[in-house]
C-alpha cells in the first residue's frame, strides 16, 4: 500500500496489470424442486417476514406512531 503525505500537484493516470482472481470455491446456489425444498423456503420467508413485521409494530408502538 502506497501512502502520499505531499499534496499533489498533477494527475497521472496508473494502468494497473491484469491480474487474475482465483475462485477458491464454485458458484453455487440451490435449485432443488422438491416440495420439501419449497416448503422449508416458504417456511424460513413467512418466518423472517413476520420476525422483521414483529419488530416494527414494537418500534412503532415505543415511538406512539399510529
Amino acid at each position: 500500500m502506497l501512502t502520499v503525505t505531499e499534496t499533489v500537484s498533477k494527475t497521472e493516470t496508473i494502468l494497473p496489470e491484469p491480474a487474475d482472481i482465483p475462485v477458491e470455491r464454485d458458484f453455487q446456489v440451490d435449485y432443488t424442486r422438491t416440495t420439501g425444498h419449497l416448503l422449508r423456503v416458504w417456511t424460513v420467508l413467512l418466518a423472517q417476514s413476520l420476525t422483521f413485521g414483529a419488530g416494527t409494530l414494537i418500534i412503532l408502538k415505543r415511538r406512539n406512531v399510529g
